[in-house]
């Protein structure tokens, strides 16, 4: 009997280390992502642009310096989607590679002709 409850011991012994060991290599494998978000035209920086990392599911904003930072990320291929309020979507497939420097996302600002946002006023003859 004493036996017996040496070896079950012995076992769960085993498993923890063996589950601890690979809970702190999977940490390993987790890396910081940084970047800047910045207008193609004319290169200022911009704020609160959202910024969304699939398959992790991670959504971040930048900051007033147009910058964001994105903590504990998988180096596995991902896909980084940006998006601004006058701005085209930004879409990118990020490579291990991607995770070794700093992004830098340029928008492209959508363009509107001032024509089609005004409406014409139409005056109504008053009685």
């Amino acid at each position: 009997m004493k036996q017996i409850k040496i070896l079950v011991l012995s076992v769960l012994l085993l498993l923890f280390c063996h589950c601890s060991h690979a809970q702190s290599s999977d940490k390993g494998s987790l890396v910081s992502l940084s970047g800047v978000v910045i207008d193609s035209v004319t290169n200022m920086h911009e704020a609160f642009a959202s910024i969304y990392l699939y398959p992790q599911k991670t959504t971040v904003f930048s900051d007033m310096t147009g910058r964001f930072y994105i903590y504990d990320v998988s180096c596995e291929t991902s896909l980084i989607v940006v998006k601004l309020l006058g701005y085209y979507e930004y879409k990118r497939v990020l490579r291990p590679i991607d995770f070794a420097q700093e992004l830098i996302i340029r928008l492209v600002p959508k363009t509107r002709q001032l024509d089609t946002n005004i409406y014409p006023i139409i005056r109504h003859k008053v009685r």
